[in-house]
């Protein structure tokens, strides 16, 4: 995967989730949030190498690994 596949994927999140809160709808909330469901998928599309990365940052800072917002700010730094 391309930095190039990488900005793509984050620009794709990106938009999904400013449609969602465009319609007032925080994806972040709710018994059952849509970042839930769109965090696996993001991570799916990730090479190994990536999702590694990925774990060793949340590792490294104590935080949640299921946070879409941080995620797609790891992956925009990935691409740049």
């Amino acid at each position: 995967m391309t930095a190039e596949d990488i900005q793509t994927l984050v620009d794709e999140f990106t938009k999904h989730r400013r449609c969602l809160m465009a319609l007032d709808k925080d994806p972040y909330a709710g018994s059952f949030p849509v970042s839930k469901v769109l965090m696996p998928v993001l991570k799916k599309k990730f090479p190994p190498a990536l999702q590694r990365e990925w774990k060793l940052q949340v590792a490294s800072v104590s935080e949640s690994d299921d946070n879409l917002g941080n995620l797609l700010e790891f992956a925009q730094r990935q691409a740049d």
